[in-house]
């Protein structure tokens, strides 16, 4: 599965103290802590994830042309040159995305 794994100190309330977690994002969001000390683990609930994570499509979608059109003022060049290969990659990027959270359904 995709998404981001990181490792930080944190309070762990099995431990009681401060212990390395391995944190899991999954599209920007928390997924899962685990302690690495104890092996506890914490999991965001599955019904959370997707529920965040379509909350923000509406408010992507009608941003989108606004977003677009300021990165073409600032960066008129970069922009013109790599738009057709966002074009053909954004619908790619976007099915992974939404592999990846309908993924943690099967975890």
């Amino acid at each position: 599965m995709g998404g981001l794994t990181l490792v930080s100190d944190l309070y762990c309330p099995n431990c009681g103290g401060i212990a390395p977690q391995q944190v899991k994002y999954v599209a920007g969001m928390l997924h899962r802590v685990d302690c690495q000390r104890c092996g506890r683990g914490w999991d965001v609930g599955h019904r959370w994830l997707w529920y965040h994570y379509l909350r923000h499509w509406p408010r992507r979608l009608i941003s989108k042309p606004a977003r677009l059109a300021n990165e073409a003022r600032r960066h008129p060049l970069a922009f013109a040159l790599g738009f057709p290969v966002r074009v053909v990659s954004k619908p790619i990027r976007v099915a992974s995305e939404m592999g990846t959270i309908v993924g943690v359904f099967g975890e």
